[in-house]
């Protein structure tokens, strides 16, 4: 018998699919589908919600999934991967960064207008 479990979590990390984005797809929360890695006899029914929310065909891992017809409806597309999920944190941080840096400098500004009329008061 095949640890389904094991099965989906080697396809997840080889494809490095972001967890996070796979669990907005899917009727879990991250914590659920870490948790169905561990499930030796994850059902099928779930198996195939993976299936095709990943757009991957687990037939040739897991041959019970054939008893379920067309598991894999839609034509593949690649999910971002870590890396690429990070590059774009990354672009949200550096835009925050020079935001907030920019929001400094007019406080400081402003602090300083606002104690040189204090002092000419």
């Amino acid at each position: 018998m095949v640890n389904r479990g094991a099965v989906l979590e080697k396809y997840i990390r080889k494809e490095r699919v972001n967890v996070t984005l796979l669990s907005q797809k899917l009727p879990w929360t991250v914590k659920t589908i870490y948790r169905h890695f561990q499930e030796e006899q994850l059902p099928l029914e779930k198996m195939a919600e993976y299936a095709k929310a990943l757009k991957y065909d687990f037939h040739s891992e897991v041959p019970e999934l054939a008893a379920l017809k067309n598991v894999v409806h839609d034509p593949y597309v690649p999910y971002k991967t870590q890396s690429e999920t990070n590059n774009d944190e990354l672009d949200y941080r550096r835009k925050y960064e020079d935001v907030l840096e920019k929001y400094t400098d007019i406080l400081v500004k402003y602090n300083a207008l606002l104690e040189q009329r204090l002092a000419d008061k």
